[in-house]
């Protein structure tokens, strides 16, 4: 204790003030220096931060752009607010996305805690400031990103991570019965959609309306989508959870191979902004056009040879939207149609029905006509809209025919061969009965009277001469058995055989019906 007092007493172990002051000062140097470097770094991390922000904006819309996301229907770029409910980026208070009209670029900014703004663009990875002499043009697209900045915090906000409102809870689709209107043709669903948290702070139908869109939409089996139903219910507050509501309906539609649920603000009418439930397979009774052709009679009339024709179509599905008349005017036509031997078709009856909505099944039609036709191989039925051209036909099998077609056929009698006593004529008196020489494949199908009915004699030389001509009906003015008693004396030598035939004088065709070549006993030199 002694030596430890004998210490404190002497000159060396005494701080004195001069000391103490030094140390103050050095000290206070060492502080000032360190205060001005941590000034100076913090601006520059938070806007570091800042500039940061864009690029996972970048990424984010990188994913958008090349998947999109369930709950959001459209394609390309999103807007912040997507982004977050699509779960591709954490909310900020001090960063907007802004896109254009058609989702095809975006400019997003975000603000540093210094007060300052930078920005980047779909079509640019550079971040730069953003200031009064950042135009549209200089942006390269066309948005209101300056209306979003106005939600930013003047101070660039906490610099925290907003974290957003809680998520609008699941919606599910329950089926309860699909079918189709036998007379009709539409799709009747019955369906439950059960959904919860909708009307919640940041959910789609915070609002407190009555406009909360309740939307059941089909998928078609050729991939494009259809709105089945629309219905309303309470949004905000007024919300109740869980709220089910039962939606029936009956829509014009092709094929539907699956169901599927969505909500949106129909109050502010934000269809982009949506939560739905899983698309939901179902089997559609779709039964698509059919068509089916009964034969009643089918005969040929004795007199002209016209085709008589009694047939029954009975069809289903022709007017669907994805068949051969959707559309709802008087445009649809039915058409029977004959296949003729030659392979050749034509139309023997033609009408004008209701197609798309006002079609109504089974629709039932009996064909019965006469017509100047050839010989019929078949027959069929079909649909086509006159109004699209659209190509389709809703067809009926075709139906083979016996058609009693007989042809063109000619008979000569001879009923007496003589020469005159006194003058050696060569006298003739013969019976021509023929039928279907004006038929449409025979000798005389056109309605004029060029059709030329000739009696020809072959002499002893082999020559042949007309011993008779006499124009007659030929087409469809023909009427038969067309019988013809033909008489006559004319100088010529001997004759040894006669035959009558018919032959069109005005197309030149070549085509003849003849009747056989009778051979004659004829006593001229």
């Amino acid at each position: 204790m002694r030596a430890i007092r004998a210490s404190l007493g002497s000159a060396r172990g005494a701080i004195d003030l001069a000391s103490i002051m030094v140390g103050v000062l050095v000290i206070g140097v060492i502080g000032s220096v360190i205060a001005v470097s941590v000034f100076a770094v913090i601006p520059w991390a938070q806007n570091s931060a800042a500039q940061q922000s864009l690029g996972s904006v970048r990424t984010a819309e990188s994913v958008a752009f090349v998947k999109g996301d369930l709950v959001v229907p459209h394609r390309g770029y999103f807007t912040m607010s997507e982004l977050v409910a699509a779960k591709l980026i954490q909310a900020s208070d001090r960063t907007v996305v802004a896109v254009d009209t058609d989702h095809g670029c975006y400019v997003a900014v975000s603000r540093s805690a210094t007060g300052k703004d930078f920005f980047s663009t779909s079509s640019s990875a550079e971040v730069a400031p953003f200031d009064s002499d950042v135009t549209d043009t200089v942006l390269g697209c066309v948005t209101d990103i300056r209306t979003a900045m106005d939600s930013l915090p003047a101070s660039g906000g906490s610099g925290a991570v907003v974290i957003p409102p809680a998520p609008a809870g699941p919606v599910s689709l329950e089926v309860n019965s699909i079918s189709r209107d036998a007379t009709t043709g539409y799709l009747n669903i019955d369906v439950n959609v059960v959904a919860k948290d909708y009307g919640i702070a940041g959910a789609v139908c915070e609002t407190a309306s009555s406009y909360c869109a309740q939307v059941i939409e089909g998928t078609l089996v050729d991939g494009t989508k259809s709105i089945l139903a629309t219905v309303y219910t309470a949004g905000g507050a007024a919300a109740i959870y869980p709220h089910t509501e039962n939606i029936v309906s009956s829509t014009f539609q092709g094929q539907v191979v699956s169901l599927r649920a969505y909500l949106f603000d129909g109050y502010h009418y934000t269809p982009a902004v949506q939560i739905g439930s899983p698309s939901v397979p179902i089997n559609d009774p779709y039964k698509g056009a059919t068509s089916s052709l009964a034969i009643n009679s089918i005969t040929r009339d004795p007199t002209t040879g016209f085709f008589n024709f009694d047939a029954t179509l009975t069809a289903n599905g022709y007017g669907l939207p994805d068949s051969a008349c959707p559309s709802y005017g008087h445009y649809c036509t039915e058409s029977l149609e004959a296949t003729l031997a030659d392979g050749s078709t034509t139309v023997l009856q033609a009408d004008r029905v209701n197609g798309g909505e006002y079609a109504t099944y089974p629709y039932t039609k009996r064909f019965t006509g006469s017509s100047y036709q050839g010989k019929i191989v078949s027959l069929r039925a079909f649909f086509q809209d006159g109004s699209v051209a659209n190509g389709k036909q809703s067809t009926s099998a075709a139906t083979p025919v016996t058609d009693p077609y007989s042809g063109a056929k000619a008979t000569l009698v001879v009923n007496s061969i003589s020469r005159d006593s006194t003058s050696h004529n060569f006298s003739f008196d013969v019976t021509l009965t023929a039928n279907g020489f004006g038929q449409p494949d025979s000798a005389c199908p056109n309605y004029a009277n060029y059709c030329m009915r000739e009696l020809e004699a072959t002499l002893a030389d082999g020559s042949t001469t007309q011993l008779s001509v006499v124009r007659v009906d030929g087409g469809s003015y023909a009427k038969y058995p067309n019988v013809d008693r033909i008489t006559g004396s004319l100088p010529m030598s001997k004759v040894v055989a006669i035959r009558a035939y018919f032959h069109d004088a005005s197309v030149g065709n070549g085509k003849q019906s003849s009747s056989a070549t009778i051979p004659v006993s004829d006593s001229g030199p």
